[in-house]
C-alpha cells in the first residue's frame, strides 16, 4: 500500500488499501465478543504504531469499547488514549 507522509512524519495507509498488521489486527479483535465487523487503520511513526483508529459494529457498547481499547494496546505496544474507536456506517 502506498504510504503518505505528513508534516510530522507519521505514516499512515493511503486509499482504502490495509497492510497485512491491519487486517491482521482487524481479524483478531472481530474475534472479541460483541464486536462485530472490524476495520483498524494504523498510524505510525518511525516503523512504530503512534494512534489506531478502529470502525466496528460494536463500537456503540461500553464493554466492547474498552476491550477494543485494551486488545488493541497490548498487541501494538501503545498507551490505550491512542487508540480511537467509531461506530461502522451501515
Amino acid at each position: 500500500p502506498q504510504s503518505t507522509k505528513t508534516n510530522s512524519d507519521t505514516a499512515f495507509s493511503a486509499g482504502t488499501e490495509s497492510t497485512e498488521k491491519e487486517r491482521s489486527l482487524a481479524a483478531l479483535l472481530s474475534e472479541i465478543d460483541g464486536v462485530g465487523e472490524a476495520e483498524v487503520r494504523i498510524c505510525e511513526a518511525e516503523d512504530q504504531a503512534k494512534s489506531v483508529v478502529v470502525v466496528c459494529d460494536g463500537a456503540k457498547n461500553i464493554l466492547v469499547n474498552m476491550n477494543i481499547r485494551e486488545a488493541v494496546a497490548a498487541a501494538l505496544g501503545i498507551d490505550e488514549k491512542n487508540v480511537k474507536i467509531y461506530l461502522k456506517s451501515r
